[in-house]
């Protein structure tokens, strides 16, 4: 068996992983840096994930807009 893809605190390390367990966690670094830094890889390849998140953020943002305060 191969090392483990985590540290010592747990943390995953990318370097580390598989290619195809790498990918999947690499999308998951793209969501969180999409909505936590409003960060977007220029990775063409990325292009339509992009898209995407970018509807669902329009949607959330108006969904915000129209909810009123609980009192």
């Amino acid at each position: 068996m191969g090392p483990s893809p985590t540290t010592n605190n747990g943390a995953v390390t990318l370097s580390r992983l598989k290619p195809g367990d790498r990918a999947s966690q690499g999308g998951s670094v793209d969501w969180f840096r999409f909505w936590l830094q409003d960060y977007e890889d220029p990775d063409p390849a990325k292009k339509e994930q992009y898209v995407r998140w970018r509807e669902l953020r329009k949607l959330q943002e108006k969904n915000e807009a129209t909810r009123t305060p609980k009192q």
